[in-house]
């Protein structure tokens, strides 16, 4: 029976009784079995494979290789195309130089021993000087000259006098040739060399049928004359007659002589 409350006079009403509820049973869990704890595996990363020439790694600016566009992509085909041509024309010029080469050594093989016996003939013939005295001959290679006789005198003819302080040499020349080819003859070819140095040319004897020609002699030709010289009086003695000549072969082959010829008084 519930209390009732004195300050009232009808009773509280009982109030029903609620049953007690049981709170349902919480299942039971078992703590799960802990793994027995394994030491850690190395990790093995998956090797990447290098980046193709003309890429950076990551993080980099990426480059473009050739041949990802239209320009580029024709640089390796024209950078081929040059080096074959260059290639071609390195071959070429080998190639023909070792054909000149070639003909150039049969050429020398041919002509090697008369080339240089021809050049080391002709290395002695440059300057071929020879001496001799009055009434000897020199020969000059075939082309021989002989000087006969000196005279002096100071007059000759009645036109032709040796001025104050000279006296006229006369030299009586002959000459031969024995060579292949002609040979200038001409009495200015001939010169007096005095004992101070001084070097006098030679000339014809005016109106004289003797006077040595001026021209050319052939090859069997003989010519012989007089040849004049105005020396100073005082220096014929010991004097020198000289003969200088250059020969100039049509040979193309030969190179130019030059001769002298002195002969001492």
């Amino acid at each position: 029976m519930p209390p009732q409350d004195p300050n009232s006079q009808n009773p509280i009403p009982a109030q029903p009784e609620v049953p007690q509820q049981t709170p349902p049973p919480q299942p039971v869990f078992s703590p799960p079995s802990q793994p027995v704890p394994q030491p850690p595996q190395p990790v093995v990363m998956p090797q990447q494979p290098a980046p193709p020439q003309g890429y950076m790694q990551p993080g980099g600016a990426q480059q473009v290789p050739f041949g990802t566009n239209g320009s580029k992509s024709k640089k390796p085909f024209v950078i081929i195309i040059a080096c074959v041509a260059a290639l071609l024309i390195i071959g070429g010029g080998v190639l023909a130089f070792l054909m000149l080469s070639g003909k150039s050594d049969n050429k020398s093989a041919r002509g090697n021993t008369n080339s240089d016996s021809i050049k080391s003939l002709l290395a002695e013939k440059k300057n071929l000087t020879k001496e001799a005295k009055v009434k000897d001959t020199i020969n000059l290679e075939g082309f021989e000259i002989t000087l006969s006789a000196v005279d002096q005198k100071t007059k000759l003819g009645e036109y032709d006098e040796a001025p104050a302080g000279k006296t006229f040499v006369i030299a009586s020349i002959r000459t031969k040739n024995n060579t292949d080819h002609n040979v200038r003859i001409t009495p200015y070819d001939f010169k007096f060399l005095t004992t101070q140095g001084q070097i006098l040319n030679g000339r014809d004897v005016y109106d004289s049928t003797e006077k040595l020609p001026d021209g050319e002699l052939a090859p069997k030709g003989i010519a012989q004359g007089l040849v004049l010289f105005e020396v100073p009086s005082a220096q014929i003695t010991a004097g020198k007659i000289e003969y200088g000549s250059t020969y100039l072969p049509t040979d193309p082959t030969k190179s130019e002589v030059n001769y002298k010829a002195t002969f001492t008084l």
